[in-house]
């Protein structure tokens, strides 16, 4: 995205601020919630799977493994600027299943989707130390860890994963077969200068601001377990508070200035933060019910992704 990148971080879906004006806001790196009911909550249907991300112009179908060949977005940008796409990616084993295990149980989504990257990908560019891989993945932004996770999965268990699906309409039970690179759309790097990392962003109350995308760095640190008890409020306030470099000219250092800063321009900082990051674009995919003919979204969480068929 996030998170995860949520970014869905993996999933493409979130959770929301506790504040009112914030209920349609996806933030990164959280996993998605139950759907409201569609007939008694249609507004609220709608707005939890509206993609806020891009025009469906932008989008692109995913393309990658399984020959374990696959092409960031963003990409990894090294100490000296140079900018790399290209990475390598190869099929998880047993000791690999076991860690994300450990990971899952530990109700730490960003910890399971540090888990999969780091023992899914074998190259950015020229780096395959392990060491600086890991330095390496932390600075990726989380609409490419998504991706990563993607074909990560795809390297495993194929491209191709049959789903039960229940219509949320006329509660008619089938099965669909989900494509991760025909059904799954892909939202670009929409910067015209691809090694940049930095923004400036203009706020409704007249100040300016400098941010930086979420990345997984900023994954990590914020969605944990450890903050699992904290409000939608809190967590957009560790997560900006990782993400704002400056305001108007000065730098940010502490929770202080993002607590200080009216709620509008809060809320127009993290639509920012959704609205640039590339990426899988999972709550855009929608079924047509096999019976009554009507539209939903077909959510797929990160951890339905690793189960298989």
């Amino acid at each position: 995205m996030t998170a995860g990148m949520a970014l869905d971080f993996d999933n493409g879906g979130a959770e929301v601020p506790l504040d009112p004006a914030l209920d349609s806001l996806p933030v990164p790196g959280r996993e998605q919630q139950q759907l409201p009911d569609p007939e008694t909550n249609p507004d609220g249907f709608n707005a939890i799977t509206a993609s806020v991300l891009g025009d469906d112009e932008d989008d692109i179908l995913i393309e990658g493994p399984p020959d374990g060949s696959a092409r960031l977005l963003a990409g990894f940008v090294d100490a000296d600027s140079n900018r790399w796409t290209e990475c390598t990616v190869r099929e998880l084993r047993g000791r690999d299943e076991e860690q994300l295990e450990r990971a899952f149980a530990t109700g730490d989504m960003g910890r399971y989707i540090d888990a999969i990257v780091k023992a899914g990908v074998v190259s950015i560019g020229p780096v395959e130390d392990v060491k600086e891989l890991t330095k390496a993945l932390d600075t990726l932004l989380i609409g490419d860890r998504d991706l990563l996770v993607l074909q990560i999965r795809r390297m495993a268990y194929g491209d191709t994963q049959r789903l039960n699906v229940r219509c949320p309409f006329c509660e008619t039970a089938f099965e669909v077969d989900y494509s991760y690179s025909n059904d799954v759309p892909l939202k670009q790097y929409d910067v015209d200068d691809r090694n940049q990392r930095l923004f400036d962003v203009d706020l409704p109350s007249g100040a300016v601001c400098e941010v930086r995308l979420v990345d997984g760095r900023a994954q990590k640190l914020v969605y944990t377990s450890e903050n699992v008890k904290k409000t939608e409020s809190e967590l957009n306030t560790l997560l900006l508070t990782e993400l704002l470099v400056s305001l108007d000219g000065k730098p940010v250092r502490g929770p202080g200035p993002v607590l200080d800063m009216p709620m509008r321009d809060r809320l127009h900082l993290l639509r920012f933060l959704v609205e640039r990051q590339p990426g899988p674009q999972y709550g855009d995919v929608k079924q047509e019910c096999a019976d009554c003919a009507r539209e939903f979204p077909l959510v797929m969480t990160l951890r339905d992704m690793f189960r298989g068929d």
